[in-house]
């Protein structure tokens, strides 16, 4: 029997192709050459990427992406200080752990 070699990626029954990139509920994929899934960021509803452990503030609206465990996190919250630092610092809910220095 010969022996079929699979190129690509697997994810919730749908196959993607090397290279390709898609969406799904805010978290932007990416299927690699090794036929890995990699997650390359998060966008909102209407197209603003944002990179995986970016934080960016734009207009009041901070735009959060980031992981904990396993889990891709897409957080947006309104915020009304002067600069992402404290926005971040008073986040109202999650916040990433941070790491030991």
């Amino acid at each position: 029997m010969p022996l079929i070699a699979v190129v690509g990626c697997k994810k919730d029954n749908e196959f993607y192709n090397e290279g390709q990139i898609w969406t799904t509920e805010h978290i932007r994929y990416q299927c690699t050459v090794e036929g890995i899934i990699r997650v390359l960021g998060c966008v909102d509803e209407n197209g603003l990427f944002v990179e995986l452990g970016r934080d960016i503030m734009m207009h009041g609206i901070v735009h959060r992406c980031y992981r904990i465990d396993k889990t891709t996190v897409y957080h947006r919250y309104e915020c009304n200080r002067r600069t992402l630092a404290e926005c971040i610092l008073n986040a109202p809910t999650l916040r990433p752990p941070t790491t030991p220095s």
